[in-house]
């Protein structure tokens, strides 16, 4: 999710500990403003390898969602938050409660994380393999709405914790396992409408009604969208002729951004376009394919002698368009 919701997350899940933990309850003046504060950044720990970009954006594709989201960090990050907590706080035996509940922000972070469908490898060190369910856009407006009315109603003092934040979780609870059952629908009836196409991917719009689909076939991809159960503006792109074994597909694979892409890529595709400036080597994973665009990849310029002269990877796509992943 994006940084706004994992904090907003962070606010309402100090609420819920607030209505059900009966040591948090009990002492109020240890569990106050800092106690919010350290859920709050629990809630946005794993997000910290934003300092990656200090490399390069490269090096960023390469390392977000990564190991700082992987199961040992889940228990790393929590551990500096509790310990800066307690000794701020003056509290020393409310470390043990910061903790367990400053891991619980770190889970259900790396859980709304895998909700989307950019992915997270969340299983690592045991797999590399990315986890993504393409139940959640990046920002769900309504789950966004739903907390933040919560927390300004809390914060206010306009509302009795006790009952509000165990009803907003199971709210929650119960919007998201119906995301997973739609997008779980809609992938099987997409499956049996492309006749039994092996790698298919459908990923949430901003409507809760509407679907984006992107497809692989041995002769193409094929992506579109699903409205209220039927596909539509359906687009093919031919694959063509391989272009695996061109000198400069390989060349490209040398740089590091085209290493970066393809570490996290699942259906990459190469396209070579060329001019009297020299060549240009595009990557692109087709399951990111929105419409006609496809929005996400690595690009790589040559001269005419065959250097390299530029290289770049990113989304290719202002915030508000999709996918929204």
């Amino acid at each position: 999710m994006d940084t706004a919701s994992h904090v907003l997350f962070g606010v309402t899940l100090a609420g819920l500990a607030t209505a059900i933990d009966p040591a948090i309850a009990a002492e109020p003046g240890a569990f106050g403003g800092a106690w919010i504060a350290s859920l709050v950044v629990a809630s946005h720990a794993p997000d910290f390898d934003i300092v990656a970009r200090i490399k390069g954006q490269a090096a960023y594709v390469r390392l977000h969602r990564g190991v700082s989201h992987s199961i040992p960090a889940w228990f790393l990050w929590p551990l500096p938050i509790a310990l800066i907590y307690a000794a701020a706080s003056g509290f020393a035996e409310a470390a043990l409660h910061a903790y367990a509940w400053a891991l619980a922000a770190v889970v259900l972070h790396v859980l709304l994380d895998a909700l989307n469908g950019y992915g997270v490898q969340c299983l690592r060190p045991f797999t590399k393999r990315w986890v993504h369910l393409d139940a959640l856009t990046l920002f769900d407006p309504y789950l966004f709405v739903l907390h933040l009315g919560a927390a300004a109603l809390w914060l206010a003092g306009a509302a009795d914790p006790v009952p509000l934040f165990p009803a907003l979780y199971s709210a929650t609870a119960f919007y998201v396992g119906w995301r997973v059952w739609r997008q779980r629908r809609r992938l099987r009836r997409l499956r049996e409408a492309l006749g039994g196409t092996a790698s298919c991917y459908v990923t949430p719009c901003m409507h809760p009604w509407r679907w984006s689909f992107a497809a692989e076939r041995e002769d193409a991809f094929v992506s579109g969208f699903i409205r209220c159960g039927r596909i539509e503006d359906v687009v093919e792109i031919p694959k063509g002729a391989p272009l695996a074994d061109h000198p400069l597909v390989e060349a490209s694979k040398r740089t590091e951004a085209v290493r970066s892409f393809l570490a996290f890529a699942q259906r990459a595709h190469v396209f070579i376009t060329e001019d009297e400036s020299g060549t240009v080597v595009a990557w692109r994973d087709m399951r990111f394919r929105f419409g006609r665009r496809l929005p996400f990849g690595a690009d790589v310029a040559f001269d005419r002698q065959r250097a390299v002269v530029s290289e770049q990877i990113g989304w290719r796509k202002k915030a508000w368009e999709g996918p929204y992943v």
